[in-house]
């Protein structure tokens, strides 16, 4: 055969084995889809499917509307060392040239580059000389221990936490245009090689403007950004962001193409939350409780403050305080709320109370006399006799509260009867705590009732004047609502509203329950004024020219496993302002202050914080400080005591009352005083005078505290002994 014979049959050949082998390339891809149908399905799936959209948690507001808390997006800057050493060691450029650029680029202060540069400083001197060193080796082994060292470089360091929107997008344009070697100065339209080594995190903060302000009641949240405690818990369900899950697929770079509309993220925000806390009331309370804490010397304090006609919290404080911001003060005693999870015995601020069952129960009348026996009396179970501050021999009603005398409560609480006055505590909700909402409640505690319904002797008295019995502020200063509601009990709640998207929903409220009688309750009122209106007009919680009322209380400290220490104690003072047209309820509370009674330990706070609230919150400014005449006539008169003037006396008497009317534009009263100065008083009022009987006044038509422009011209005057 010739050799272009072979040539064409070889050509043949080769020709066949083409046709066949497309052939089966042709079969092949034809029955792909057919064989690997399984296979190719998953892979369509794993492209497809899902995609989960959500938002920002919701903020929480105080009633106004100022942020206490809020959620925002920012972001962190991260730097890759490794990578940052192999860039510079190829450029060869310093950290200063690093720290420069981003300087410029982020706006750094001066402090702020100096603090970048000591961070990236030593972990690139040492990663860039081992780079060196690298180049250098020639030896396997001594490479080898040397890339090990390098592999021990931190891979990524944190250094910037927070850095704003506009310059993460500006840093990822300029990692986008980065070129590999390429130097800062050479750099025109591009950007220099180690600008690779830099990640910018996006991510949400939850932040609390005010820095602490009202921690207690805010709470704090996780790193998952769920309520741990306080408001962030309570309605984690409404502040949590809402999520739509979306079909669609992947492309092949993973970007997501959903097949239907994505909502946008403000659709998806969390509910706000508005609480019914007053942001200037909150830190004026906060403010006046750490000074007051800090003067005493004290272990810590507490104090709230509640709307008189609503029972809203207008404010509440604790110290220590707890700043949310700060993980460290997260746990301990600071992350104690006092206000609802310190229970201690609340001393004499349950001495209204008990006067209240007698009055219910008609066992005392409210202008009634009791033998004090000099501020002594045995109480059983106890060797050595109980002592009052003031040894009164006699007093009335009045004179028992003004001067919490323990020996006048305690026959009150026997005549009327101890499971009539427990009873009486246990309607007031005196110990019970309201959750409210803000964690775990500290569980109260009144005398046991033992077999047959009868409770020990010892606690059947000291109950009287607030041992034997445990609450917290919150629950005493809830109870004392009743006095400024006409004896309608309201339970405290610290949330005012939600909004939901566009709409507003307000919060439940609770019910008022109605706990002590009307009248009862008028009868109240004026012994809790003669409280303040003590010791020459100097109590520490007397507001000048402002009507107010309350109850101090001093307890012994009760330490568990080793008794009662006579060395510390709890002091507090609850009370109502204005007393006689009620806007605030304010309680407060000192643990182991360096003066023991709650009058010079509390009342100060109760002074500065109701003065405050009453000028910005209720337009009422209080007047100047009240003449020495006239703190002593108001003494005088809401005692109720028998008065022997002499002539001096009585005029500067006659100056005093005088200024009082004139002030409220009432008719003062005159039980108590002798029929010259009450006559010589109404003279100088412009009234004329009736007389019934013989002695001093007694009693008097109109009554006390009716105002002047309803007096028909005459005032009879009741004679009598007291």
């Amino acid at each position: 055969m010739t050799r272009g014979g072979i040539s064409r049959q070889r050509t043949a050949i080769v020709g066949a084995v083409g046709v066949l082998a497309l052939g089966a390339i042709l079969a092949v891809a034809v029955t792909l889809p057919y064989r690997f149908h399984d296979g190719l399905d998953r892979g369509r799936q794993s492209r497809a499917g899902k995609s989960q959209v959500s938002s920002y948690r919701g903020s929480i507001y105080d009633r106004q509307g100022q942020p206490l808390a809020v959620t925002e997006p920012e972001a962190e800057l991260i730097a890759d060392l490794r990578e940052l050493s192999l860039q510079l060691h190829r450029s060869g450029e310093s950290v200063e040239v690093v720290t420069g650029l981003l300087s410029r680029e982020l706006g750094l202060e001066p402090e702020a580059t100096k603090a970048l540069q000591d961070k990236l400083f030593f972990p690139m001197v040492r990663a860039m000389a081992l780079r060196q060193e690298l180049e250098k080796v020639r030896n396997y082994e001594e490479k080898k221990a040397v890339q090990r060292a390098l592999r021990q470089v931190p891979g990524y360091l944190p250094i910037i936490s927070r850095i704003s929107l506009p310059h993460a997008e500006r840093l990822r344009s300029l990692k986008a245009k980065a070129r590999p070697g390429l130097r800062a100065a050479d750099a025109k339209k591009l950007a220099p090689g180690f600008m690779r080594a830099f990640r910018v995190i996006r991510r949400t903060v939850r932040r609390y403007p005010e820095q602490g302000l009202a921690g207690h009641v805010i709470g704090f949240t996780n790193r998952d950004g769920l309520g741990v405690s306080g408001a962030e818990a309570l309605w984690q369900d409404y502040l949590a962001p809402r999520s739509q899950k979306v079909e669609g697929a992947r492309d092949r770079k993973r970007h997501f193409l959903p097949k239907e509309r994505m909502r946008a993220v403000h659709e998806l925000l969390g509910a706000d939350v508005y609480l019914t806390l007053h942001q200037g009331l909150q830190a004026v309370l906060e403010r006046e409780l750490d000074g007051q804490v800090k003067s005493q010397a004290a272990k810590a304090g507490a104090a709230v403050v509640l709307d008189a006609n609503t029972g809203a919290i207008l404010a509440m404080a604790s110290n220590p305080r707890m700043n949310p911001s700060l993980s460290q003060q997260r746990v301990g005693d600071r992350a104690m709320n006092r206000v609802t999870q310190y229970g201690y015995e609340l001393g004499s601020t349950v001495k209204p109370f008990v006067v209240a069952a007698g009055l219910e129960t008609r066992r005392i009348r409210e202008d009634q006399w009791l033998d004090c026996d000099k501020g002594r009396i045995m109480i059983p179970g106890r060797r050595r006799p109980l002592w009052d501050h003031h040894k009164m021999e006699a007093c009335n009603i009045t004179m028992i509260i003004a001067h919490s005398s323990n020996v006048g409560t305690i026959k009150i609480g026997r005549a009327t009867g101890p499971r009539t006055v427990r009873a009486l505590y246990e309607r007031v909700g005196l110990v019970e705590t309201p959750n409210v909402g803000l964690g775990s409640v500290a569980p109260g505690r009144l005398p046991r009732i033992r077999a047959r319904g009868w409770m020990s002797a010892t606690d059947s008295d000291t109950m009287m004047f607030g041992y034997a019995l445990r609450g917290t502020l919150l629950s005493v200063t809830g109870a004392y609502t009743a006095f400024a509601t006409g004896g309608q009990r309201l339970t405290p709640f610290i949330t005012d509203r939600i909004r939901i998207g566009a709409e507003e929903f307000p919060a439940p409220r609770p019910q008022r329950v109605q706990v002590l009688d009307k009248e009862t309750v008028e009868k109240i009122l004026p012994m809790l004024e003669a409280v303040v209106n003590t010791e020459e007009g100097q109590h520490p919680a007397r507001i000048p020219g402002v009507v107010a009322g309350g109850k101090t209380g001093t307890s012994v400290k009760y330490i568990p496993g080793l008794g009662y220490n006579h060395q510390h104690h709890h002091a507090s003072f609850v009370g109502i302002l204005p007393l006689y047209e009620p806007r605030f309820v304010i309680g407060v509370m000192l643990d182991e202050p360096k003066d023991r009674y709650g009058a010079a330990a509390a009342g100060p706070v109760f002074r500065e914080v109701g003065a405050w609230a009453l000028e910005h919150l209720a337009n009422q400014a209080p007047e100047e400080e009240d003449s020495a005449e006239v703190v002593s006539a108001l003494r005088r008169v809401r005692e109720s005591l028998p008065v022997h003037l002499e002539e001096e006396e009585i005029a500067a008497s006659r100056r005093a009352l005088g200024t009082v009317a004139k002030r409220l534009g009432l008719l003062p009263d005159f039980r108590g005083l002798d029929l010259r100065t009450a006559v010589a008083e109404l003279q100088g009022l412009g009234l004329d005078t009736a007389l019934q009987g013989e002695g001093q006044v007694v009693g008097q038509t109109p009554a006390p505290s009716t105002p002047l422009d309803q007096v028909d011209g005459q005032v009879l005057l009741h004679l009598g002994r007291l």
